[in-house]
């Protein structure tokens, strides 16, 4: 038996008790459940592979529930309070950039592609 065969899905659903329960010893919280994800996502690729090579036969991470993420909910601006927003900026570029934003309609990804210097 390998290492990793070894690992249950009850040590799994284990790990992710203790990490969103305790204080992390780096961050001295406990993880938030993205960050949980995010290392599930990291181990269920690990024995994805794994399997391919044959070292072991099941995913422990495949039956385990993931923590909820909490969604955040956008509060869209007032037009009136778009003005003040980019008159709080101290960087032309960024202010630029905030209202090439809200006036087009573009998402910050497609302004980033755009690859335009401002």
């Amino acid at each position: 038996m390998t290492r990793l065969e070894g690992i249950r899905p009850r040590d799994v659903a284990g790990y992710v008790r203790r990490v969103m329960s305790e204080p992390h010893e780096r961050f001295g919280r406990p993880l938030s459940a993205k960050f949980v994800n995010l290392h599930l996502n990291v181990l269920h690729n690990i024995f994805k592979a794994a399997i391919a090579e044959e070292l072991v036969q099941t995913n422990p991470v495949a039956s385990v529930e993931r923590p909820k993420v909490q969604r955040r909910r956008w509060r869209i601006l007032q037009p009136a309070e778009v003005g003040r927003v980019a008159g709080g900026f101290t960087d032309g570029r960024a202010r630029r950039v905030f209202l090439t934003l809200m006036l087009t309609g573009l998402r910050g990804s497609s302004c980033r592609r755009c690859g335009g210097r401002t």
